[in-house]
């Protein structure tokens, strides 16, 4: 899986900062999968949804895994529906 992860704007002691890295990427997903799951989702059901909304963005399994995460797509959410 392949989440955002560059220059993410983050909490710090007394304020907020900028960090890059898979600790910056991994929340994206988790917070992915914990709407899921408040929205009735099993663990299960949630991976799968997950994986399965993925984004082909053309690199290999090994360099991204399903694909680049899509909460929109996870969530079924409809742009429309502002």
């Amino acid at each position: 899986m392949a989440a955002p992860g560059s220059s993410i704007y983050s909490t710090v002691v007394g304020g907020y900062d900028t960090f890059s890295g898979t600790s910056m990427a991994t929340p994206h997903v988790a917070g992915a999968g914990g709407q899921l799951m408040a929205n009735g989702a099993s663990n299960t059901k949630a991976r799968d949804t997950i994986k399965s909304s993925a984004e082909n963005i053309g690199l290999a399994d090994n360099e991204s895994g399903a694909g680049l995460l899509d909460v929109a797509a996870a969530l079924n959410y409809d742009s429309s529906d502002n």
